[in-house]
């Protein structure tokens, strides 16, 4: 590269060195190796979801007459979703009133005349097989008014099973059927979900899993791409401890309450941000555009010599991604080296280079 095309590289990205003294340098950014705090927030990618969710059904067959509910109401627990056409159980339960009515006053009857039957046999006027006849008329009327009361029950539960009402607050999500339509047992008719308490689940790679010792209450930071300026706090309501068989990751879910100003819905997109366990902040990072693949596939570094101006490529082991542009350096440097952060695809073994030291020109 010339000296002219050099000197335009270096007005272009305004981030290079001036031509150097020497012809044909390659320009390069350094940065010197250091410790230094660092952020210890790990981003992971999260989606929302109600902390309560349900898919309503009826216990009971027959016709739709009332549905007042649509897609996106909020409804209160108790009220009514939908109602059944109630005559057919109604007619039931009159039914079994007037069978225990009967029921009723046979028992009274035959219980009358057990007590007449009592006195004559204590008296031995009427033989024993009279007595067990008159006991067991007694308790066979018995247990068929119980029998009756029991349906009676049941008539009961089954009518008010005919009015469909929400479980708890909530937000309806769908609605499967119209009014008027046949309503079969079991089949769903509503969709609903509670979002007075939001979920946000995200997947924690295995190897972060024993950093982070992830602990019920811990405290994470929410944000959303609607609101990226907005933060909200959470706190770990769950987690996973085995890994999902595909992935190798553990899933961790939040809780927090609905932010002010702004509706979030379940199936939307969240970025976490969780803090590693203690004894994680400090230690060397650079930036991400310093790492170069080398010919085995491992992640590697240009070392700048002072004394020569070329640089050389050494091998060193990344951990996690710190903040959005920077990584951190488990292995491999060591503090006042140098490395090329900028020109890192222009570069190869002895070649001279026109460097720049300092972290000033880096982002």
């Amino acid at each position: 590269m010339t000296a002219l095309m050099a000197s335009s590289l270096c007005i272009t990205s305004n981030c290079f060195a001036a031509e150097s003294d020497t012809q044909g340098a390659q320009p390069v950014v350094l940065e010197r190796v250091a410790i230094t705090d660092i952020t210890t927030d790990k981003k992971y990618p999260g989606s929302v979801r109600a902390s309560r969710t349900a898919n309503l059904a009826f216990r009971v067959a027959g016709p739709l007459v009332r549905v007042d509910i649509k897609s996106g109401d909020a409804v209160k627990k108790g009220q009514i979703l939908m109602q059944i056409d109630p005559q057919d159980y109604e007619d039931r339960i009159r039914v079994l009133k007037a069978q225990k009515a009967g029921a009723v006053a046979q028992l009274q009857t035959a219980s009358l005349d057990y007590g007449r039957i009592q006195t004559l046999f204590k008296k031995n006027v009427v033989p024993e097989v009279d007595y067990d006849h008159a006991r067991n008329g007694v308790n066979t009327l018995t247990a068929s008014v119980d029998a009756v009361e029991a349906q009676l029950v049941i008539a009961r539960h089954q009518l008010a099973y005919t009015t469909l009402r929400a479980p708890f607050d909530a937000i309806i999500t769908a609605r499967f059927i119209d009014n008027y339509e046949m309503v079969q047992p079991g089949r769903p008719v509503v969709g609903l979900h509670d979002i007075d308490t939001l979920e946000v689940e995200i997947k924690v790679p295995e190897n972060e899993i024993i950093r982070q010792s992830p602990r019920r209450g811990a405290t994470a930071i929410v944000s959303f791409p609607a609101k990226p300026d907005r933060r909200f706090n959470m706190s770990l309501h769950e987690f996973n401890t085995s890994s999902d068989p595909v992935t190798r990751t553990y899933s961790m879910v939040f809780t927090l309450p609905p932010p002010d100003g702004f509706m979030v819905l379940p199936g939307m997109t969240a970025d976490v941000f969780w803090s590693a366990g203690e004894g994680e902040n400090s230690g060397i990072t650079v930036p991400s555009k310093a790492i170069v693949t080398d010919s085995s596939g491992g992640s590697s570094v240009w070392v700048f010599d002072e004394a020569t101006s070329t640089a050389e490529m050494k091998k060193v082991e990344v951990g996690g991604l710190i903040g959005s542009s920077r990584i951190l350096i488990s292995g491999g440097l060591a503090p006042g080296e140098q490395i090329v952060i900028q020109g890192v695809d222009f570069i190869r073994s002895n070649m001279k280079l026109n460097a720049v030291p300092g972290k000033g020109s880096l982002e």
